[in-house]
């Protein structure tokens, strides 16, 4: 009987541990995994941006994800190796964003603005092919006319 105890209590807490492993909700990124990421500053028209570059894979998957908390002045920096139409999706997003899809030259080729947090499993992308996109908080490009020809200027250092 003692044998049986034990064994329903070993299965019992392995259950739980499982349960807890299983059913716990991921949150890729926080505010804190975002400071170890390099940054940039992006100026277009009257605004300086700090973007984290998301340079990888990994990062470029990672997005925004799980970031709860995004000043008007922060945003993220996707760096693809080739031009394309780079779809972006809204997964695990906690707030609503404006999308930018930047070509080589670093000009504005398409824009989404207040794109919401809800529309997951839709994918956004450029009908022209692009190799940067800038996620930025919603209302962003509104507020600071960012259209479609704008450039971007890069710099390590806020103007």
């Amino acid at each position: 009987m003692k044998k049986s105890k034990v064994i329903a209590v070993c299965v019992l807490i392995a259950g739980v541990v499982a349960g807890v492993f299983f059913l716990q909700k991921k949150t890729p990124a926080t505010e804190s995994t975002l400071s170890s990421y390099e940054y940039v500053y992006g100026a277009v028209n009257d605004v300086a941006i700090k973007l984290y570059v998301a340079d990888t894979v990994e990062k470029r998957v990672q997005g925004l994800s799980g970031v709860t908390n995004l000043q008007e002045d922060e945003g993220m920096l996707f760096v693809f190796p080739d031009n394309d139409t780079h779809g972006i999706w809204m997964k695990d997003m906690y707030i609503d964003l404006d999308i930018i899809w930047l070509n080589e030259d670093a000009k504005v080729v398409h824009v989404e603005r207040n794109v919401s947090k809800d529309t997951y499993p839709k994918v956004f992308e450029s009908k022209v092919r692009a190799r940067y996109v800038i996620e930025l908080h919603e209302e962003v490009t509104t507020k600071h006319k960012i259209e479609v020809g704008n450039a971007f200027k890069f710099s390590s250092r806020k103007n």
